[in-house]
């Protein structure tokens, strides 16, 4: 498919680039069957990304960082339990806009948190009878549609990683201050 070829064109040559020299896993298909026929479940998209996780591992070792292409849908992230009582995500879920019936809406409705900690932390940390994972190298995803992350890849490559600092905004609010 073209737009398939080309955006793995952009993510070569992103890879590729001196200050990232980085390698590209393709995920085998097979892997996101049970996942594909069970979209909103909380146990599929963890076995799938325990799946991941296990063709990741060994690639990472002396890696600096790890970049995800695509959303939750593409590459799901871990789902934790929201185990707070003030604030948790479910609390949240009707008005999140998100989609009813969507994997997002199932795990923030159900009251699980997304991270994508689980696939570089070595070795889990055992907390209050389940797993807390702290990243041993920092993760980031690429996201959004297929041009957006072809856009950012062709940024990155064509300023040679270097950005504008005009171009970023920080923003902050007293959430929790009262």
């Amino acid at each position: 498919d073209a737009a398939w070829n080309a955006l793995l064109a952009d993510l070569t040559a992103l890879a590729q680039h001196p200050a990232v020299q980085g390698d590209i896993l393709s995920l085998p298909s097979a892997i996101f069957d049970n996942w594909d026929a069970h979209p909103c479940s909380i146990d599929a998209a963890n076995a799938l990304t325990a799946q991941i996780r296990s063709i990741l591992t060994p690639m990472i070792g002396g890696a600096d960082y790890v970049v995800l292409v695509g959303d939750d849908g593409v590459v799901p992230f871990r789902r934790v339990p929201d185990e707070t009582t003030f604030s948790n995500e479910r609390d949240y879920a009707f008005d999140a806009y998100l989609r009813p019936g969507s994997p997002l809406f199932a795990s923030v409705v159900l009251g699980y948190n997304l991270t994508d900690d689980y696939y570089v932390d070595a070795a889990p940390t055992a907390w209050q009878g389940r797993e807390l994972y702290v990243p041993d190298i920092p993760i980031a995803r690429l996201v959004e549609t297929p041009d957006e992350i072809r856009a950012a890849a062709q940024a990155f490559v064509s300023s040679n990683g270097v950005l504008n600092p005009a171009s970023g905004f920080v923003s902050g609010y007293d959430f929790f201050t009262d």
